[in-house]
């Protein structure tokens, strides 16, 4: 299989992500396997520039040659020559990239066009029908001003974002200036991303009760690729005094955790629901809560950050064997289902 791994790369000091390691090491041997960089892929007429990962060195090639293209990497960092990427500063670029894929190689995706365009956004959490955190759009500036005096508490986040960037605490800390400077900036901006104008995400903000949880339990995240459950984390804050974003961006602790039966029950039917709407092979669930009392919070099928590069001690080597193993097996069916 000739895979293409949408990935960032510095081809000056053969080096990308190292989250990405693990599961090329457990590929290149087998497959033939690229990287595409969103902001270095010099496409034109469906030829890309690629990072070749077993001879590290940049190729040129066609697009429609690859078997499949796995969008799940985008975004990670190069942690060894402290270079930040994130999906969401990118949009301009991986519209480009996604525009390029749309034309030359419309099949290639692992998870599809079409959902990959819809996950960009997080409408998701008002449109489908699954145990989300209660969720709000907000309508206009007075909406997000009573809310931040409400003793509820919120957490208010924009509609296109990941890493927690632009997540705030409506808890009455901040000043009217500073809320009405938030709201100008992420109230209804179209985003960059996308062709076509029905899956263009359009920005906004959105607001959730503040969960408590968060600084109790933490939040759970947990992989499901293939239709298998396979890596489960918990990030929990550094202190808990007071509201704050439970986010490893601002902060907070990966440690290792194991699902419980009824948090592998509910990733299954969030997994499932989610492939009636829009179809995705991997998928990653974002859980607040416990026992009868779980909330989901998030879901991402674009870029799921799984946390798998080496010295972090989340997992161990057999659960990452096995996470890599279904990755793999979801690519190889992706292709099985085209031909």
């Amino acid at each position: 299989m000739k895979l293409g791994v949408v990935s960032a790369y510095d081809s000056s000091n053969p080096s990308f992500p190292e989250e990405a390691q693990p599961f090329i090491d457990y590929v290149k041997d087998r497959h033939d396997v690229h990287l595409i960089s969103p902001v270095s892929y010099n496409g034109q007429d469906g030829v890309v520039d690629s990072f070749d990962v077993s001879g590290s060195v940049v190729t040129r090639q066609k697009l429609a040659d690859f078997d499949s293209i796995y969008f799940g990497l985008v975004g990670k960092n190069i942690l060894s020559l402290n270079q930040t990427h994130c999906f969401s500063d990118q949009l301009a670029q991986i519209g480009s990239l996604l525009s390029e894929i749309e034309t030359y190689a419309p099949n290639s995706l692992v998870n599809p066009l079409e959902t990959i365009y819809s996950n960009t956004s997080k409408q998701y959490l008002l449109d489908l029908d699954l145990p989300f955190i209660s969720t709000t759009r907000i309508r206009d500036l007075d909406d997000l001003k009573t809310l931040h005096s409400d003793d509820q508490g919120y957490i208010a986040k924009p509609l296109v974002a990941e890493r927690a960037q632009g997540t705030i605490v409506l808890d009455g800390s901040l000043s009217d200036q500073d809320l009405e400077s938030y709201f100008h900036r992420y109230h209804e901006v179209q985003s960059l991303i996308g062709t076509n104008e029905n899956m263009q995400p359009t920005q906004g903000i959105i607001v959730q009760p503040y969960q408590n949880d968060f600084l109790t339990t933490g939040e759970k995240k947990v992989g499901v690729v293939n239709g298998n459950v396979t890596l489960s984390r918990v990030a929990v804050p550094k202190d808990s005094h007071g509201y704050e974003v439970v986010s490893v961006s601002r902060g907070a602790r990966m440690l290792p955790y194991a699902v419980t039966d009824l948090e592998q029950e509910l990733c299954m039917h969030a997994y499932s629901k989610f492939n009636e709407a829009f179809g995705a092979s991997y998928l990653r669930v974002d859980l607040v809560g416990e026992g009868n009392h779980l909330k989901i919070n998030e879901l991402e099928a674009i870029n799921p950050s799984f946390a798998t590069r080496n010295g972090l001690e989340l997992y161990t080597p057999e659960q990452l064997r096995y996470h890599n193993e279904c990755l793999e097996q979801a690519l190889l069916s992706a292709v099985r289902e085209r031909v």
